[in-house]
């Protein structure tokens, strides 16, 4: 499967993500967004949120990620998740991943890894433990049981594509420093002000810590691709929505690269639940090894 995470990775990009490149702009946010964000983030807060991530090719997607559900804050971050998730393939790379050695073999076992991958997956990360559910893997599972955890559960990472880290006070504050904003409309219901720029991903990996962990440090050609970002504001100073797109020429392809991530419901509540006990087997208790999802695929990295 990492294998196909690196194919994948590759065909998809070596994008970046935000610079503080000042947008022509004019109005600034009500509130300081990044000491907004210090209040709700943090325990007893949560936030809903919907991600659409893209890779085209000349105009034509490729392959998209889509994704949403809550996080549940702890101190500074989210300290629980709640995310469910699905692939959509270009048909013709969905016939070629088919015929590739990673899966032209698995067509007629009891879990098709590539129809796992297209199917909706969701993943609960709660309190040390993690749990996950997909409608390939029910048929291996005990009577009655439709929830994972375990080792393979521990090992599966929520898909995160989006680089620029609008929860992150310290990124929103670096990458907000002398830029202006402007009128950005209503997003989920909510008036806004908008913040743009440009950045390179190793002006992004010095400024946002929370890209650093994620991320890792970008290296080669990728440090220098640069990215144009965009976040609405609220008149709380809480990000209602966040867009990242990279281009790249290669050949003649146009491969154009993109992350809109949205966010709603702020505010404090319970936002996270382990799924019922009843539901839930361990997986050495499976008769059958489960087959890894490609869950650490990363469009713009």
């Amino acid at each position: 499967m990492r294998r196909l995470i690196a194919v994948l990775a590759a065909a998809l990009i070596a994008p970046a993500l935000a610079t503080a490149t000042p947008a022509s702009a004019q109005a600034a946010a009500p509130v300081d967004p990044a000491k907004a964000l210090k209040k709700y983030v943090s325990p007893g807060y949560g936030v809903k949120f919907t991600e659409v991530s893209r890779l085209a090719g000349n105009g034509e997607t490729l392959i998209a990620l889509k994704s949403n559900g809550a996080y549940q804050f702890g101190k500074g971050k989210p300290a629980a998740a709640d995310v469910s998730f699905r692939y959509q393939l270009d048909p013709e790379l969905k016939e070629l991943l088919r015929e590739s050695d990673e899966f032209k073999d698995t067509a007629n076992a009891e879990i098709d890894p590539l129809k796992a991958l297209t199917s909706t997956t969701r993943v609960i990360q709660l309190k040390g433990k993690t749990y996950f559910t997909n409608p390939e893997y029910t048929n291996v599972l005990p009577d009655g049981k439709t929830w994972v955890t375990g080792k393979a559960a521990e090992d599966m990472e929520i898909p995160n594509t989006q680089p620029v880290d609008a929860l992150d006070p310290t990124t929103v504050k670096n990458l907000l420093a002398g830029v202006s904003g402007k009128p950005g409309g209503v997003v989920n219901g909510a008036r806004t002000t908008v913040y743009s720029g440009k950045i390179t991903l190793a002006q992004l990996y010095k400024l946002s810590p929370s890209y650093r962990t994620k991320f890792g440090k970008p290296t080669g050609s990728s440090a220098k691709s640069k990215i144009s970002w965009k976040i609405w504001f609220d008149g709380k100073g809480l990000p209602r929505r966040v867009l990242a797109t990279n281009t790249e020429k290669i050949g003649s392809t146009t491969l154009t690269d993109s992350t809109d991530t949205r966010y709603s419901d702020w505010g404090r509540g319970t936002y996270v639940k382990a799924p019922p006990a009843a539901q839930i087997v361990d997986e050495n208790a499976v008769e059958q090894e489960l087959p890894e999802l490609p869950t650490e695929f990363n469009p713009i990295q």
